[in-house]
């Protein structure tokens, strides 16, 4: 299963479409307190996560991650419109990551690379 956690609802929706139609389990969340109760009734292959979200971000959806033990458990893919998403997502330990707008194969082939 994968995992989107992004505040975006439109790109909630297109992302779940595409990856079920690339055969892949899909659940979504709006923000990392979403996420984590989504976590504890499932554990997802890996997680595309967005860094600005309301209520709780990406980096501290990270440090909850770490502080429960659940990383580097799941592979984390971080999904970012910052012009430094390769150093965002070094300095979060994240397997991968793909700057916003995303080309729809290049997403495909790092989910792939992480799985």
């Amino acid at each position: 299963m994968v995992l989107v956690v992004d505040d975006d609802k439109g790109l909630q929706e297109s992302l779940q479409a595409l990856l079920e139609m690339e055969g892949y389990a899909v659940a979504v969340a709006g923000d990392g307190l979403e996420a984590l109760q989504k976590l504890e009734d499932s554990q997802p292959a890996v997680i595309l996560l967005d860094l600005m979200m309301p209520r709780m971000n990406g980096h501290e959806f990270l440090e909850e991650l770490q502080r429960r033990g659940r990383r580097p458990a799941i592979p984390i893919i971080v999904l970012t419109a910052d012009g430094h998403a390769k150093q965002k997502a070094t300095q979060l330990r994240a397997e991968g990551y793909v700057a916003k707008p995303f080309d729809i194969t290049a997403l495909l082939n790092e989910i792939d690379r992480v799985l």
